[in-house]
């Protein structure tokens, strides 16, 4: 009796000492999504192309569909998966056979909006699952900046289906007949809708696409596959202004202007003849932008057909283009990408529309999951107000029939903030340094973590590197290609420990810091000081209710 006492006393304490831990595991594994595919992200965006046709009889799971959600404007460990100049205004519907279903971001979830199959409304292309695309106009009342807001999205559910061999398509459909057929309150307006499904033949499994030369050229170094997934690029989508003095190598240069408009290295050969998609969509394939270039050396044009640059001058030009798009900050950027489209009045009702708002959105995130792949900072903004200035900080003064209308700022960040995980546990290393750094890697059963830092030749670079106590602690040893820095400081707060080294910059250097303890040492022991703690407390309370009841009897 007197140990069933004591068990029942010490076990829900027990309980209680795991009972957060196994909460965060189960709300992590709500919002982890396992990657489909091994394919890097140059290989899913070359992959990229509009399918019309899908096989009818084949649903989209309820899981495949949240993972597309969650691409398109989920959460992630650095923020969303997207960037907004306003908010977030965008609301996602989503319609199947039986109900429509409103997509709520914040918990990775769909609330039932309404009964009943509205996959018919606005008159698009049939798919089993149809995706709504709204605009809460109480939160951006401009429909061309909602429409790039939108893009963004638009572009992740693209490269989303892509990777799990699903198909979709931007369509612009009857928007009053979906506001309408949906019951859409006053402050939401329709703005595209997309239909998801699995791709019929000759499409199915993107069969159709067969590699071929990565695009180059003289000036263009040719395009290399990074080693990042789609998965890992959106969650370290985070927007920046924030850049160190090294300046964007000509091969980074390179990878930014293909991802941003440039030419698939796959070829369909489902179309007579063979053709090559571009990396983003454009309404009825009119692609009317152009990207321009603005470093150091000068500005220079993307021609993207034969991936190369045409030099409109040879001065530095940032500091103007900084003033004419009203954003001053932008002088320091390493690259100022200057987004513009040119008037074609054929086409008026398409080119200098809303459609081509939405295709700056496609090509800004790409530069960011680009970004992200070659671990770069990106930031884009606004630049349509004093279009005749941007022309003149272009040096295309003459050319009115251009306007610029958003410029991409992009650097190598001065601060770098790396992933850690471990069991569904995500722990943050932040880097400040003088270098330039990529392949990240933490290896816990090795304790250490790795990256390589590059930079300009014959300097002194610098890292101080800051890890949480949660993951790493004890002693430290700190190896630059195998060799200890010239100098090293270490210290430590009550949360994290800092490593401050040095290294001279030869050429590329590869860093490993290995610990003397690591997670989930940490809290193991952590656990059970904890429990050793309530049990020697519950035994004394036990101990002298037993000491108090003898005495009563006595």
């Amino acid at each position: 009796m007197k140990k069933r006492t004591f068990l029942g006393i010490i076990l829900p304490l027990f309980l209680l000492t795991l009972s957060p831990i196994n909460q965060n595991l189960t709300l992590q594994n709500n919002n982890k999504f396992e990657s489909s595919t091994n394919l890097t992200l140059e290989n899913v965006i070359s992959r990229r192309m509009s399918v019309r046709n899908y096989d009818l009889d084949t649903a989209v799971s309820s899981e495949l569909v949240l993972k597309v959600l969650w691409a398109a404007y989920g959460y992630s460990w650095r923020g969303r998966t997207v960037t907004s100049f306003s908010g977030y205004p965008i609301i996602i519907y989503v319609s199947n056979e039986t109900a429509t279903y409103r997509f709520i971001p914040e918990t990775q979830s769909l609330s039932l909006w309404k009964e009943g199959d509205h996959r018919e409304l606005g008159r698009v292309y049939d798919a089993p699952t149809q995706l709504y695309l709204i605009l809460d106009t109480n939160i951006c009342s401009s429909t061309y900046w909602g429409n790039a807001e939108v893009g963004s999205i638009i572009q992740n559910i693209y490269l989303m289906a892509n990777v799990l061999n699903l198909g979709t398509v931007c369509m612009y459909p009857n928007r009053t007949d979906i506001d309408q057929g949906l019951g859409l309150p006053p402050n939401e307006e329709t703005l595209y809708k997309m239909p998801l499904g699995y791709p019929s033949s000759p499409y199915a499994d993107y069969q159709n696409l067969t590699p071929t030369l990565h695009p180059s050229s003289p000036k263009l170094p040719e395009i290399q596959d990074s080693t990042i997934i789609l998965e890992n690029a959106l969650h370290s989508v985070h927007p920046s202004h924030e850049w160190s003095e090294n300046p964007v190598t000509q091969q980074e240069l390179s990878q930014l202007l293909w991802a941003s408009y440039g030419y698939s290295y796959y070829e369909d050969t489902a179309e007579n003849p063979p053709e090559r998609h571009r990396t983003v969509p454009s309404a009825h394939a009119y692609y009317p932008l152009k990207v321009y270039a603005a470093n150091s050396s000068g500005v220079y044009e993307y021609l993207p057909e034969q991936h190369t640059l045409t030099t409109i001058t040879t001065e530095d030009r940032r500091s103007s283009i900084a003033q004419a798009s009203g954003t001053p900050w932008a002088s320091a950027a390493p690259l100022i990408l200057t987004v513009a489209y040119v008037e074609n009045q054929s086409v008026q009702y398409y080119i200098g529309g809303q459609e081509t708002y939405v295709e700056i959105g496609l090509l800004a995130q790409n530069v960011f999951l680009e970004s992200v792949a070659w671990g770069l900072a990106a930031e884009w903004s606004k630049a349509s107000s004093n279009q005749q200035g941007m022309r003149e900080a272009l040096g295309l003064a003459e050319e009115t029939e251009l306007h610029p209308v958003s410029i991409i700022t992009i650097g190598h960040p001065s601060t770098y903030l790396h992933k850690a995980e471990w069991e569904e546990r995500n722990y943050t290393i932040q880097t400040t340094t003088n270098s330039t750094i990529s392949n990240f890697v933490f290896d816990q059963s090795e304790r250490k973590i790795s990256f390589d830092v590059s930079g300009s030749s014959d300097t002194t670079g610098f890292c101080n590197v800051i890890t949480p106590f949660t993951l790493l602690w004890g002693d430290f040893t700190v190896l630059i290609n195998g060799n200890p820095p010239p100098t090293l400081t270490q210290g430590s707060n009550a949360t994290h420990n800092s490593l401050y080294f040095t290294y001279d910059l030869l050429s590329t250097l590869n860093v490993q810091i290995i610990s003397e303890y690591v997670i989930p040492e940490f809290q193991t022991e952590k656990a059970m000081l904890f429990i050793l703690l309530i049990a020697g407390f519950t035994l004394l309370v036990y101990k002298r209710k037993i000491n108090s009841d003898q005495k009563k009897c006595e």
